[in-house]
């Protein structure tokens, strides 16, 4: 083959490397840590790179090169304009979804954007464990970056519209119901695996320090991107601290470190550990190993995020309140967290309803444990 997949160490993104045509070596980014659509889009960066660097193009082609606008560099002019962050409240939102966006279909150029597109979008995000609401959210940003495209943008060059008119899009459905939480003994499995790798692969320390992420993030429910902030100055009294506008409602808060949290604290400082406490793992990278776990204990489609649902339902099956399980976790509405931990509340409500029907005595019996 004249090319080769290739995916980089650090943040875990293909790129496409070959020969060019005066010998020099080249890497193209694919802006995927998809493995398959990485093959697929591979092919298609090389052919283009070929025709582009070719004798024989055509004026036409040249100018449509030129003059080509992709959906990373739509989204970067609305962040300039429309989506300035002195314009827009939910500016942390919108940079997040461009991320996310840009890494799957950030490489297309507008015109070439087809309903195929978006539905391929969707299954991605159903994969990786995105909410509904959440995909429908995304492909919303995409539809008014495209109509920018077709209705007010024009092409400096052609002074002609990016785009004569916009795709269809899909329609999102309900979710896949799914196992949102990691079971008691499936955390069990993981962590055995976890420390078997640490004990026998050459990547051991990497596997260690892998195994204490996710007890840390079952133990406190935060969202990866905080625990990766997280180093020795922000533990105080028995707590972990998240400051105000590095949160993703923007707001700070502190949560409580579990006994075994508090002992690897005090690991991480018998070891000298400085900075950051997860430094070491990437994104890319935390990705990647949880990736091989989940397939070689075939824990099917749950990720990395349900690792803070799993908190979340642990602390809803042990009736804590809901308003302080929303204060830990961090949600600024309450009625996020009513709506992703219910199970405990209806089962709660099902006994209560069962003692009811058995009499009194039941009912007695079932407040004296309430």
């Amino acid at each position: 083959m004249a090319y080769e997949v290739k995916q980089r160490a650090g943040n875990g993104q293909f790129f496409v490397e070959f020969r060019d045509q005066d010998g020099t070596r080249k890497r193209l980014s694919l802006g995927t840590r998809d493995r398959k659509q990485a093959e697929e889009l591979a092919r298609t960066k090389y052919i283009d790179h070929l025709r582009g660097v070719g004798t024989e193009a055509t004026k036409e082609e040249a100018v449509a090169r030129t003059t080509s606008l992709t959906l990373q560099g739509a989204f970067d002019r609305m962040l300039r304009e429309d989506w300035h962050h002195t314009k827009v409240k939910t500016s942390r939102n919108i940079l997040s979804d461009t991320k996310i966006i840009g890494g799957i279909l950030g490489h297309k150029a507008v015109e070439d954007l087809i309903y195929d597109d978006f539905k391929e979008f969707e299954r991605i995000c159903r994969e990786r464990g995105h909410a509904v609401g959440t995909i429908k959210r995304r492909l919303g940003r995409i539809s008014v970056v495209l109509n920018k495209c077709a209705k007010v943008w024009t092409d400096p060059k052609t002074k002609r519209f990016y785009l004569d008119r916009v795709p269809a899009f899909p329609s999102v459905g309900k979710s896949n119901v799914r196992q949102r939480d990691l079971s008691e003994e499936d955390e069990r499995r993981v962590l055995a695996y976890c420390q078997e790798r640490a004990e026998r692969t050459q990547r051991g320390h990497q596997w260690w320090l892998f195994r204490q992420f996710i007890i840390w993030q079952i133990d406190t429910g935060m969202r990866k991107s905080e625990t990766l902030k997280v180093d020795a100055s922000r533990i105080k009294d028995g707590c972990v601290q998240l400051y105000e506008g590095e949160t993703k409602n923007g707001d700070g808060r502190a949560i409580p470190l579990t006994t075994r949290l508090r002992e690897m604290v005090e690991l991480f400082d018998k070891m000298g550990i400085a900075g950051r406490f997860f430094g070491s793992l990437t994104p890319g990278k935390i990705q990647e190993m949880w990736d091989v776990v989940r397939r070689d204990l075939n824990l099917g489609d749950i990720v990395i995020h349900d690792l803070r649902h799993t908190r979340g339902q642990r602390l809803d099956d042990a009736d804590v309140p809901i308003e302080v399980i929303a204060e830990l976790l961090g949600h600024k509405d309450i009625r996020v967290t009513q709506r992703v931990y219910r199970r405990a509340k209806i089962e709660r409500l099902k006994r209560w309803v069962d003692a009811v029907d058995q009499g009194s005595d039941e009912v007695r019996k079932l407040r004296l444990v309430s």
